[in-house]
This record gives C-alpha cells, sequence and structure tokens, in this order.
C-alpha cells in the first residue's frame, strides 16, 4: 500500500524521512517528489510503499498531525492519477468551451 505524506519541508530527503518513520513492514520503499504550482510555490511531498497493509494504516494514524521541523504532516491512502483525468490532459484549462450553457439545456429549464 503506498502512503501520501503531505507538507514536507522542501530540502527533506529520502533518509530523512525513513528515520522518521523507522522500523517498518518489509522493504519499505521510499520517494520525494516536488512539484511547482503555476504561481512558482514550491510544494514537496513523499510516497512510501509499504506492506502489510494493517502496518500501512497504523502509519497513516501515527504520522497525520506529525510535527517536522515546524511544518505539520498530512498523511492518507496515496492515489495514483490516471492519465486520461481530465486535470492531467493537455491544455485542460485553455480548451475552449462550445458556447452551449449545460444548465440550459438541462431538463429543468425545458417546461415553459
Amino acid at each position: 500500500m503506498d502512503i501520501f505524506i503531505g507538507n514536507l519541508p522542501l530540502d527533506t530527503s529520502a533518509i530523512e524521512l525513513r528515520k522518521l518513520l523507522g522500523n517498518i513492514g518489509k522493504k519499505p520503499r521510499y520517494r520525494i517528489h516536488k512539484k511547482v504550482l503555476k504561481d512558482g510555490v514550491v510544494k514537496c511531498f513523499g510516497q512510501v510503499a509499504v506492506e502489510p497493509k494493517d502496518v500501512a494504516c497504523a502509519l497513516i494514524e501515527k504520522l497525520n498531525g506529525t510535527l517536522l521541523r515546524g511544518y505539520y504532516l498530512t498523511a492518507r491512502h496515496f492515489i495514483e492519477r490516471q492519465y486520461t483525468n481530465d486535470r492531467r490532459a493537455p491544455l485542460w484549462s485553455g480548451t475552449p468551451w462550445n458556447g452551449l450553457d449545460r444548465r440550459k439545456s438541462d431538463r429543468r429549464y425545458q417546461h415553459a
């Protein structure tokens, strides 16, 4: 089971994440991701693969709200977005609207 650990300090390393989590499960895998948002803000989060599932659930409970160097961490089940997700499609926000108002074509507006 993959765990998402959000709101990490920007200079967090996989080694530091490993020390924070301690001895967990069988051969956990650690990854640190950094994402630059449109407004230039950089976000850092971690992904940890932990087996078995009960250990992962206990780890989520333990980590959620934990303080790491002044940052409160968030922990939850990691959900991978599908490539076909509209938010990941190229230029999804720049796609022109076809001019039809969806709500006006709704059955609520069909009665005269």
